[in-house]
């Protein structure tokens, strides 16, 4: 009993953190596309 419920909440911890990630993702692309605009100018 004590098995499924850790595995329950280290399934609910794992699917945060891939959202996390997700957003992290999402940050990472908007800041490569405007970086990559800044060096494109010089």
């Amino acid at each position: 009993m004590k098995k499924m419920k850790r595995k329950l909440h280290t399934k609910k911890i794992k699917g945060n953190l891939l959202m996390e990630m997700a957003e992290d993702i999402k940050d990472f692309v908007e800041n490569a596309k405007i970086y990559k605009k800044m060096t494109g100018k010089k």
